[in-house]
């Protein structure tokens, strides 16, 4: 399968609008309008298009960059429309990217809760004035 990035812009506003996360989804859909792109970009629903007027779908899907995988990895371009020759910007490390057999590894994700906990903060002092003799 080969590699497809596009960015989660709004067609619409041009601000970030999709939701970011994880895992796969064959839809997208914009908090702020309603509209609904598939997985290439595609604008495929738009919600009170009534409203909208005429809208042209194949213009106002999501904007496409250009990638390349090379040894597990994917490379994009973060210009959008400029394509890149990925294998003479890696020049010689591309040997040895291909070393560290990275198709072979398997991605391991924990989520981490942020701050401290507010229950943790008050009650801490319990356990050294009774539990802690």
């Amino acid at each position: 399968m080969e590699p497809h990035i596009v960015l989660s812009t709004s067609a619409v506003t041009g601000g970030e609008g999709l939701p970011t996360g994880k895992g796969h989804q064959a839809r997208f859909s914009c908090p702020y309008h309603a509209w609904t792109y598939n997985n290439r970009g595609e604008l495929v629903g738009v919600y009170g298009e009534e409203s909208f007027g005429e809208v042209d779908r194949a213009t106002m899907g999501l904007t496409e960059l250009a990638c390349e995988e090379r040894a597990g990895v994917i490379f994009p371009c973060l210009t959008p429309g400029k394509a890149f020759d990925i294998d003479s910007w890696l020049g010689e490390f591309a040997d040895k990217l291909a070393d560290q057999q990275l198709t072979n590894w398997h991605l391991y994700t924990e989520r981490y809760l942020r701050g401290s906990g507010w229950k943790a903060t008050m009650d801490g002092y319990h356990h050294i004035t009774t539990a802690g003799r």
